[in-house]
């Protein structure tokens, strides 16, 4: 079972130019909020990414189609800033 920074070791790998915003624990998941500064159109969308925590599978991940925005949403709110990579 991955921890949340060989997660985010994961979403670097596919993301390098991505900045890590927010990560939470939902399920078997670590979902990522992370912003790319070279396309800022995504941003204000759906800026989410997860991580099975099992497989290390990588893939887009939207909180309105994949899972429950209310309990989704409460948990980015509580969610700590992560500093800066």
């Amino acid at each position: 079972m991955l921890d949340k920074t060989q997660a985010a070791v994961i979403v670097k790998k596919f993301m390098p130019d991505g900045e890590i915003q927010k990560v939470i624990e939902w399920k078997n998941f670590y979902i990522f909020q992370v912003f790319r500064p070279k396309e800022p159109l995504e941003n204000e969308y759906d800026p989410f990414y997860s991580v099975d925590k099992q497989t290390g599978e990588f893939r887009d991940f939207s909180i309105f189609d994949d899972g429950p925005i209310d309990e989704l949403s409460a948990l980015f709110m509580k969610a700590e800033v992560e500093r800066r990579q």
